[in-house]
Order: structure tokens, then C-alpha cells, then sequence
């Protein structure tokens, strides 16, 4: 499915209504992973999406602060969260769209 969205262009030269044609069938799909085990500095999180197309948040749970490890997108259904220090037992949490 598609809808056309008018581009804001209004000029006299210009005659009818200039659009574009805007994707609205994707469906997002959402994950949350507790991450953390005390000793260890990678964590790989499925999520089976089939897309390398996703967004992750990382929020530490204690401070609800946002930081920012290494993230990477491991394969079409999977992405690895590196931190430099280890992390203690569920100190994060790894939020997954796609």
C-alpha cells in the first residue's frame, strides 16, 4: 500500500500538486533483551526480523540513562552489543526494532 504526500512546493511556475509515493506496509517488530552477566563483554541477541533494517536502544537500568556501546549487526537476525567493561547481571536494557 501506498499514499502520496504533497512535497510543500508552491511556486506560480509550477502547475499541479507535486507527490511522492511513501512505503506504509511495513510492519515493525520490537524486542527487549536484558543484557549484563558480570563477566562477560559481548552480548549476541536474536531477533529474528529477516532484515539487517533495525534500530537498537541501550538504556542502562539503574540510571535510565541511554549510552552507547558497539553495536553490530550480525546477520539478518541477530545483532552483538560489546561493551568495554564487563557489564554486571542485567545492568542494561537492549532494545531491538525492526
Amino acid at each position: 500500500f501506498f499514499f502520496q504526500a504533497e512535497d510543500g512546493i508552491r511556486d506560480y511556475k509550477v502547475t499541479g500538486v507535486q507527490t511522492c509515493a511513501l512505503p506504509i506496509c511495513n510492519i515493525l517488530r520490537k524486542m527487549m533483551f536484558m543484557v549484563g552477566n558480570g563477566s562477560g563483554t559481548s552480548f549476541n541477541c536474536v531477533h529474528n526480523f529477516g532484515t539487517e533494517e533495525v534500530v537498537t536502544s541501550v538504556i542502562d537500568v539503574s540510571s535510565k540513562a541511554v549510552v552507547h556501546p558497539s553495536v553490530l549487526v550480525s546477520t539478518l537476525t541477530s545483532v552483538t552489543v560489546e561493551f568495554s567493561n564487563a557489564p554486571a547481571a542485567s545492568a542494561y536494557k537492549l532494545t531491538i526494532i525492526g
